[in-house]
């Protein structure tokens, strides 16, 4: 799908027609905050009427700016609110890391990088970590918590914070869930990984969208859209010549098969020739895992003495309220309210030494 200014220019199969709406658009959305008149009144309309109400753009083109907003819900239900941050800060995060690209993705499909931020930062205020230790013990008090390890030693500490997953036994029937499938290939998909921009690195994840209705399973084709994120081997996730697939979706009947059909669909179409010389689609997976994400809350459980952040948000994009949770947990223990210290500035300790900086392991 066009994924910027250049890529519609150089897009042949868009009509000057429907690439001036495009142009049009892009030049709104980037800048939508100073537009309330434009949009507002239509905040909870379906994205798609908006964009062929006030851009004139047809429905082609509507399924691309759609899948721009990376939602698992059906354009009917994709709201004009929730679409134009997305777009926004997409087409403005374009060039800020490099020419060419707009976002940097984390290994292995999740946020483990975004996790290791966070302990850096926590290392620069101190932090102690106990590696490879878990905890197999809680006795909690109304001012302090103790803790045994599997290691069998024990502390005491003033606040304990951890997670959801870990605090919830069961899992609320009616809680958000997104079905993901993870598929490891040996088809040649380098044709997705082009680079459009002069000086543009080649990108190590391409997004293919599915739009709701794309994928037929028995006769039936699916509600939802589906996503496909692919890493090539750049990412250092797999060798070279093969590809990760995370392929998700949610709401939806049967979504094992269903995304099952998307990563065959995916390969039939970018590598055919080798399906009828060298074995089918199904030959070229090598790896297949299919498991459920549920969510339940989006705000904290806490206590005097305890704190549980929800599970991690089931978006595709990173969902900046996660960082909502984090600061709330830090001014708990803290005990600073907003306007007495600032979040996550740290005081200067005393400079260490070279052999004593504690930092072996880290």
């Amino acid at each position: 799908m066009p994924n910027g200014r250049e890529d519609i220019f150089s897009d042949r199969s868009i009509d000057v027609r429907a690439k001036r709406g495009l142009m049009k658009f892009i030049k709104f959305v980037v800048d939508f905050e100073n537009q309330t008149g434009v949009w507002e009144t239509h905040a909870d309309t379906p994205f798609v009427e908006f964009l062929a109400s006030q851009f004139q753009l047809p429905p082609s083109m509507q399924t691309y700016l759609v899948a721009l907003t990376l939602s698992l819900e059906p354009p009917a239900v994709t709201s004009v609110r929730y679409a134009l941050p997305r777009i926004a800060r997409h087409l403005t995060s374009i060039g800020v890391f490099g020419p060419g690209f707009g976002a940097v993705v984390p290994k292995w499909g999740g946020g483990a990088e975004i996790a290791q931020v966070g302990c850096r930062a926590g290392a620069v205020g101190g932090a102690v970590y106990v590696l490879g230790t878990g905890i197999s013990g809680i006795d909690t008090g109304s001012t302090d918590v103790s803790l045994k390890f599997t290691n069998d030693e024990a502390v005491q500490s003033r606040y304990y914070v951890s997670s959801q997953d870990k605090a919830i036994k069961e899992i609320d029937p009616d809680a958000s869930t997104v079905s993901k499938l993870v598929a490891i290939v040996s088809s040649d998909l380098s044709s997705l990984f082009v680079s459009t921009v002069e000086g543009a690195p080649i990108a190590a994840v391409a997004v293919v969208a599915f739009p709701a209705d794309a994928v037929d399973v028995d006769g039936q084709t699916s509600t939802q859209p589906i996503f496909i994120m692919v890493h090539s081997s750049d990412s250092g996730e797999c060798p070279q010549g093969q590809y990760v697939l995370y392929a998700s979706t949610t709401n939806i009947r049967n979504p094992k098969g269903r995304l099952e059909s998307a990563v065959s669909k995916l390969l039939k179409f970018m590598d055919a020739s080798r399906a009828d010389t060298e074995g089918s689609e199904q030959d070229a997976v090598l790896f297949e895992m299919y498991y459920e994400q549920c969510r339940s809350s989006t705000s904290n459980l806490a206590s005097n003495t305890s704190c549980a952040l929800p599970s991690s948000s089931l978006d595709l994009s990173f969902d900046d309220t996660t960082l909502d949770g984090v600061e709330d947990a830090w001014r708990r223990i803290m005990g600073s309210p907003e306007t007495e210290s600032p979040y996550m500035v740290f005081e200067t300790r005393e400079q260490l030494g070279d052999d004593d900086n504690g930092m072996d392991g880290l």
